[in-house]
């Protein structure tokens, strides 16, 4: 195992401990090979978007939880779990938290705009 294992991997080691099921169940339900999940999961190939959705998939777990687990986002720190409410208010949560998200990243922009048309003045 590497010891620079990228916190993505990481958190579907985490994930896949958590749920219980072993590496030949997430290689048969992905569907990969299991020496292809191994060599991702150890960190001697990088991990391509395809297969974290599909290892993710083969959890039945949204990528979007597996990314929020990351420990190298500060955020983390006021990480709240959903993946035990139903599936419909998982999903509403996660429209709200989108929309907030771009809400922020506007008004970022605005104000770094206002800022640049004050020095120009």
């Amino acid at each position: 195992m590497k010891e620079n294992t990228h916190p993505a991997i990481e958190a579907l080691r985490e994930e896949i401990h958590h749920q219980g099921l072993t590496y030949e169940d997430i290689a048969r339900q992905a569907p990969m090979s299991l020496n292809h999940l191994k060599n991702l999961m150890s960190g001697r190939t990088r991990l391509r978007v395809e297969d974290r959705d599909a290892i993710c998939r083969a959890m039945n777990v949204d990528p979007q939880d597996i990314f929020l687990q990351r420990k190298d986002y500060i955020e983390n720190l006021y990480f709240i779990d959903i993946r035990h409410l139903p599936p419909d208010l998982q999903d509403a949560i996660r429209m709200i938290i989108g929309d907030l998200t771009l809400h922020a990243r506007l008004l970022e922009m605005h104000t770094k705009r206002r800022k640049r048309r004050a020095i120009k003045k």
